[in-house]
């Protein structure tokens, strides 16, 4: 790819991100609405893309305007994707534990998951 090979350039980038927020946009719409049980976990992960999405607007705004507070703001968008990411794990470990499955289901679950990221 252009990026491996030191050939791509800023609007290559820039474009990138515009993808990854239009990208945000369309999965924020198809994360289905919580119930009471699931609230939680619905809401950690809708966070977490809409926070993804925001750093990948804001790359695009400082490649666009070179504007250093988007850029600042990307960066600390980014150190917190590892809370959110957390918040997700836990949130669906206490949701699949509300509907009544067992811990050793739920470590079979996040271990696959795991697997397959």
């Amino acid at each position: 790819s252009d990026y491996t090979s030191g050939k791509a350039t800023l609007a290559d980038l820039e474009n990138k991100a515009k993808i990854a927020g239009k990208t945000k946009d369309k999965l924020l719409e198809s994360i289905p609405s919580g119930d009471e049980n699931s609230q939680k976990y619905v809401d950690s992960v809708t966070a977490y893309v809409s926070n993804s999405g925001k750093i990948a607007w804001s790359l695009a705004g400082f490649i666009q305007t070179e504007n250093q507070a988007l850029m600042d703001e990307s960066n600390e968008r980014l150190e917190k994707v590892p809370t959110y990411a957390f918040s997700i794990v836990s949130e669906r470990i206490r949701y699949l534990s509300s509907c009544g499955i067992s811990d050793d289901e739920i470590s079979e679950l996040t271990d696959s998951d795991t697997e397959t990221n």
